[in-house]
């Protein structure tokens, strides 16, 4: 029987509301919409919802939340983007953008240092902000004041402006002239001469320095001499010489973490990274440093985009190929591990739901190359890898096992899942019924569009309950920006996170734990 005609919940259905399936949900509150937006984003839509849909309604009740409560907006987005929990920082800079346009100006302002933290994001904000206004950018006395200081107060400047010179069809140039950017001294009014293209007196740097010697390099001794004598980044280099083994060998250990990441297959396909050297073991040493990985803000989901590419001994685009080291894969699932906060056990009886429908098997979901299923599966690891107790299991319309141990990878957890079928979000809670299973933590990891079956997820939690006599809790991990949840916001023991949030593992053990 289809849930779409199951009217018979607890609930009525006038506390739910429709899901993109059909189905009946719960509504989730704004705080909660926010941080899904912010954290998954809205590029390639859902399954139920095309992209430009899905972004047009985001923003709408984002605007409506703006304007009962900017600083709360602003405030979450900054705390988000700083501490590396959002996969893009795009949808940070877009809500920055929204606000401005919306005359929210003081609200940004407080934020705005904290979320545009490079010439990227810059560009990004201002590009949002012109395409808001029609296609011409709305320049203002606070606008012009937010650009001087973000130039006059970032301590990177001089490396930034070198390695951020345009994007987004913007440049530094454009963005000094429409900010009536006066130079605060001397060296800076050399530095925005130069980057501008203006004759004059080349600023005493050693970056600037560096970055003319590489573009009047004649030959590849005078580029590998650059790069060993100064502290230029790969971006510096220019792109002729970057088809170079000898370059990317001296680039190596100036690459930050990130770009070390991004550039795997390339570093192995030019043979900088072969099995059995010391490189090799360089770069697993560098991927698992826990230090730099929390620094370098990695996102869990990039490992996981840079591992299955990795894996693939080819790329996503292009011809380039390679011979994948084993050393470096499993410093990438070791890597993946690491990029979570503070993953420690709770000894209790996890049962780990991953929803293997139609909808999480579609592809390019959030703007990356991963399936919602992949990245549910690749996200459930850290339970299946800490907690003692755990069992795993698929559900679409059926449920099936997932045999899984402390040591499972994320390949093998993959061969379980793509059939696709219809949605029951209720089989978690029947199969552990079915099988007498004492479960204190259940973990579903879905798009909340359950719509078949002939019981809502909340009874057969109810049902689950009473006949085995535990209070147990719910966790479900949202893998796509909608604004519902098949989590009942009136019990205390039910809990909606965001799926590729880098701090639920923490979040999780802390709820298990009440």
């Amino acid at each position: 029987m289809s849930m779409k005609d199951y009217l018979g919940f607890q609930k009525t259905p006038k506390e739910m509301v429709r899901n993109d399936a059909g189905g009946y949900v719960f509504p989730v509150d704004e705080e909660t919409k926010l941080r899904r937006f912010l954290i998954l984003g809205t590029d390639g839509g859902t399954y139920y919802c095309s992209e430009r849909e899905h972004t047009i309604r985001n923003f709408l009740w984002i605007l409506e939340f703006l304007r009962k409560d900017a600083r709360t907006v602003l405030q979450i987005t900054a705390e988000l983007s700083e501490q590396g929990r959002i996969l893009k920082n795009d949808t940070a800079i877009a809500v920055l953008a929204l606000a401005w346009v919306n005359g929210y100006r003081g609200e940004v302002e407080e934020v705005f240092p904290r979320i545009v933290r490079i010439p990227t994001h810059l560009f990004k904000f201002l590009e949002y902000a012109k395409q808001a206004f029609g296609g011409k950018i709305h320049t203002s006395r606070r606008l012009r004041n937010m650009i001087r200081d973000w130039y006059y107060g970032n301590p990177n400047l001089v490396y930034h402006v070198l390695k951020y010179q345009s994007r987004e069809g913007w440049s530094h140039r454009d963005v000094l002239r429409i900010g009536h950017v006066k130079p605060k001294d001397e060296f800076m009014d050399e530095l925005f001469g130069f980057i501008v293209g203006k004759e004059g007196k080349v600023p005493d740097h050693p970056l600037v320095e560096a970055f003319i010697a590489l573009r009047k390099a004649s030959s590849l001794e005078e580029v590998l001499d650059v790069i060993r004598n100064s502290d230029v980044t790969w971006e510096f280099v220019p792109a002729h010489w970057l088809g170079r083994k000898e370059v990317w060998e001296a680039l190596l250990p100036k690459l930050p973490l990130t770009a070390l990441l991004r550039n795997l297959g390339r570093l192995s396909a030019l043979g900088v990274v072969q099995p059995f050297g010391e490189t090799e073991r360089y770069v697993a040493d560098r991927l698992t440093d826990e230090t730099a990985i929390r620094k370098a803000r990695i996102h869990p989901v990039q490992v996981g985009i840079a591992m299955k590419t990795y894996e693939q001994g080819r790329g996503i685009r292009g011809s380039l190929s390679w011979t994948v080291s084993k050393r470096v894969l499993e410093a990438l699932e070791e890597m993946f591990m690491k990029s979570f906060a503070n993953v420690e056990p709770t000894r209790k009886r996890f049962l780990i739901a991953i929803d293997g429908s139609g909808s999480m098997c579609w592809e390019n979901i959030s703007g990356i190359p991963m399936q919602p299923v992949e990245a549910a599966t690749l996200v459930a690891l850290p339970i299946v890898r800490t907690e003692p107790d755990s069992l795993m299991m698929g559900f679409d319309h059926e449920y099936w096992e997932v045999p899984v141990t402390s040591s499972t990878r994320w390949r093998e957890l993959m061969m379980y899942f793509g059939k696709g079928g219809a949605t029951d979000a209720s089989l978690p809670f029947k199969y552990a019924m079915d099988r007498g299973i004492e479960v204190d933590v259940f973990v579903i990891f879905t798009d909340n569009e359950t719509w078949w079956g002939d019981e809502h997820p909340v009874q057969a939690l109810e049902r689950y309950r009473e006949a085995m006599g535990i209070e147990s809790k719910l966790i479900v991990g949202a893998m796509t920006a909608t604004d519902y949840s098949i989590v009942d916001p009136q019990d205390p023991y039910q809990l909606d996170v965001v799926g590729f949030d880098p701090q639920y593992p923490q979040i999780l053990g802390e709820f298990a734990n009440l």
